[in-house]
């Protein structure tokens, strides 16, 4: 990676809520898929490419409804258009959300190589950014409408050490407030480790569970009196943190079949497989806490038929 570009405060109205078995954010690949379109909008142009990105969340309102019936909230769904029998149309909709992001992607390129030919490298850095900004407020963003983008930024990594470190901590600090979406397999694959030391036949899902189930703990204590009684605890996480579930990737149920073998199928030349995502834990980490952005980008990933996300670090 040469250099970065950031877009600041997307606003996005309707994007998916769900992914997987967890809700409540776009999944990964939504904002991992958003910079691909924008990379081959970019390198039909300029033959330029970007990288994977880092994702910042500043707001988010899922689209909820409390009902006195249901003890939990309910997604609020549209009203779609009836049939020609006044039934309803057979799909399922998902839960949407309205959020404001800001993502930061690795530009493979420097601001010479863009043929602007405009006289000086900053008129050309200029005419970049509006050029981004005006494709990007085109698209869509995890499924959703984006409203605006508040600004685009190119910036150019120094070589210095510390004039790097400097350019990370003004780029993070202008994220705030918002929180970077971490991917923390590293506590699972520790946690699970560990815990196959205490139970050979621990599961990797009980491990899983571990880290965002709410659980209860029996302990015997004497009351006033010396007797013994059970206080239920609430058992403490195996990490501190903003710990959440988080899909990192899909893996292959069935071989993979050739295109003619599976009837509408979205891809008419690809082959075709079937697949289910991969589950890990990501953590919230506030900006100003970031000392390296390879902490926080994301990328893709593919080995043996394993597609997953991972780090690209700077």
């Amino acid at each position: 990676m040469k250099n970065i570009i950031v877009l600041e405060n997307i606003k996005v109205e309707n994007a998916n809520a769900i992914f997987g078995l967890t809700y409540g954010f776009p999944g990964i690949s939504n904002f991992l898929g958003f910079t691909h379109a924008l990379s081959r909008k970019l390198n039909s142009k300029f033959c330029l490419s970007f990288g994977g990105c880092a994702i910042v969340s500043h707001e988010y309102e899922i689209k909820l409804k409390y009902y006195k019936k249901f003890k939990e909230p309910v997604f609020t769904l549209t009203k779609n258009p009836l049939l020609q029998d006044a039934s309803t149309a057979p799909f399922n909709e998902e839960g949407k959300m309205h959020l404001t992001v800001s993502l930061i992607i690795e530009c493979n390129f420097s601001i010479s190589e863009i043929p602007f030919d405009t006289g000086s490298a900053k008129n050309d850095k200029q005419e970049f950014e509006n050029y981004i900004l005006h494709e990007a407020v085109k698209m869509k963003l995890a499924g959703g409408n984006i409203l605006s983008i508040e600004n685009v930024s190119f910036y150019e990594i120094p070589e210095a050490e510390f004039e790097r470190k400097n350019l990370i901590k003004k780029i993070c600090y202008s994220l705030i407030p918002g929180f970077f979406i971490i991917n923390r397999v590293n506590y699972l694959k520790e946690y699970h480790e560990n815990k196959l030391t205490e139970n050979p036949k621990q599961e990797i899902l009980d491990s899983w569970l571990d880290f965002y189930a709410i659980q209860f703990q029996a302990n015997k204590i004497l009351n006033n009196n010396s007797e013994e009684i059970i206080n239920w605890e609430k058992k403490d996480k195996p990490y501190s943190g903003y710990l959440v579930p988080l899909a990192v990737g899909y893996q292959p149920i069935t071989k993979i079949f050739k295109n003619c073998e599976v009837k509408n199928g979205r891809d008419s030349n690809s082959d075709f497989c079937f697949v289910e995502p991969v589950y890990s834990i990501g953590e919230w980490k506030s900006p100003h806490k970031i000392d390296n952005l390879s902490d926080v980008f994301w990328s893709y990933n593919f080995v043996n038929n394993f597609y997953s996300f991972f780090y690209k670090g700077m």
